[in-house]
């Protein structure tokens, strides 16, 4: 049996542990403190101006991001073409029961038929 003035691992010395009722945490998280997720989405959510075809609108930050990566993808830029690749695979082959369906082998050379078929800005390979 340990005596009760062993200190060591595990055990930290009797004056410096919580006293009962006594919380570790007093003043606790201070209200309206936002977690990342919370800021990520505020900011992708919120408006900005944009001048397209020699107008101006507004559009939410996250539309801006997917134009810009559509974008990026019809210039040819290989790793925006990807992820657009990835997004339009998970938006196509989601779920939608609880049964898990498995994934198409042949879904990427498919898509990339199609892809190359209606944009005639990239060259055919």
């Amino acid at each position: 049996m340990a005596s009760e003035s062993e200190i060591g691992y595990g055990k930290p010395p009797k004056e410096s542990q919580f006293k009962k009722g006594q919380s570790g945490n007093p003043r606790g998280r201070p209200k309206g403190s936002k977690n990342l997720n919370t800021l990520i989405k505020r900011e992708l959510e919120s408006r900005i101006t944009i001048e397209q075809n020699g107008t101006k609108r507004k559009i939410r930050r996250k539309e801006a991001l997917v134009k810009g990566l559509v974008n990026d993808a019809l210039k040819g830029k290989d790793r925006p073409r990807d992820k657009v690749f990835d997004l339009v695979e998970q938006s196509l082959f989601q779920p939608i029961c609880s049964v898990a369906i498995p994934p198409l082998r042949s879904s990427r050379p498919a898509m990339a038929m199609i892809w190359r078929r209606n944009s005639p800005t990239i060259p055919d390979q």
